[in-house]
């Protein structure tokens, strides 16, 4: 029986990660939007070639990738304790026109509340995450769509650069 060393296992590693813009008001769509929130000033790895663009990922091979995002956000103080908000994501494939994984899930659990009443003051923080694994094509860009629930459409949320999106091939 042989053994083999780790040491001499290599492996072409195709991964990014990449933080979202501060302050990126996601707006007040019911509606799936595609969103230009990726910072292309803050890649911190991409290696095997992918393309960064403020609007999406170009993905370089074709194959099964592991794709996340953790969606960190800011609800500005509202006017009462009735305004809430729950930002929904996803990821679309632009070049397919196509959501990930047939239908697409959807990363939905994020919520805050104004709880100026309660004696607190200063806007609310909440955060959602959605990983998913799809088969991507060479060239096919990924892109971050998000919506406002029909829970209160008018009120404000911004993502913050606390906010990440990452993804590698699975080989």
């Amino acid at each position: 029986m042989s053994t083999i060393s780790a040491s001499t296992v290599e492996r072409d590693l195709v991964v990014f990660q990449v933080h979202m813009k501060d302050n990126h008001d996601i707006g007040s769509s019911t509606s799936f939007v595609r969103q230009s929130c990726i910072d292309t000033a803050k890649i911190h790895m991409n290696d095997g070639g992918f393309t960064i663009a403020a609007n999406g990922i170009t993905f370089p091979e074709t194959g099964y990738y592991a794709i996340g995002c953790s969606l960190y956000y800011i609800a500005a103080t509202a006017s009462d304790t009735n305004k809430r908000v729950s930002p929904e994501m996803k990821f679309y494939n632009q070049t397919q026109s196509a959501n990930l994984v047939g239908s697409g899930s959807i990363a939905g659990m994020a919520y805050c509340r104004n709880l100026t009443s309660s004696g607190y003051s200063g806007p609310r923080r909440s955060s959602s995450m959605i990983t998913q694994i799809a088969q991507v094509s060479a060239n096919d860009v990924i892109a971050i769509y998000t919506r406002r629930s029909s829970s209160n459409a008018s009120q404000g949320v911004e993502m913050l650069d606390n906010s990440i999106m990452w993804g590698f091939k699975l080989q």
